[in-house]
């Protein structure tokens, strides 16, 4: 609808024979479209994945966010729980990669470091709902 009240505001101005103001609005719309499309204003896309691992109790969590934040735009903790009779906590993460692409390289890096084991990263299509 913003789009038609654009045009039509332009179409008026170069009727008119002000020009000047049809190319100044046009390229304000323009501008405002694209930033739109960069801050992704108004995506039903929330989240791109489920992140889970387990790590020992008591073990440093620093290096495993610091690499979260790394490879993701935005992280959300969704659970923590214990497993393994107490030795460990399951964290599960639900993340929006930076680079979909990464997607294999989070999981190798998550692997290495020491103490994260059962590595395991759920993507679905945002535009598929179960």
């Amino acid at each position: 609808m913003i789009f038609v009240f654009a045009g039509l505001g332009t179409g008026i101005a170069a009727g008119l024979g002000a020009h000047a103001a049809a190319f100044c609005g046009t390229a304000l719309f323009c501008l405002a479209v694209w930033l739109l499309t960069l801050s992704e204003f108004g995506s039903q896309r929330r989240f791109d994945g489920l992140l889970r691992f387990q790590l020992p109790i008591g073990a440093d969590e620093v290096p495993v966010m610091k690499l979260l934040r790394q490879y993701s735009r935005f992280l959300a903790l969704v659970t923590l729980r214990e497993v393994a009779q107490g030795e460990a906590m399951e964290h599960a993460y639900q993340v929006r990669l930076g680079d979909p692409q990464h997607r294999a390289a989070l999981v190798r890096a998550l692997e290495e470091l020491p103490g994260v084991q059962d590595v395991s990263l759920l993507l679905q299509e945002p535009t598929v709902e179960i």
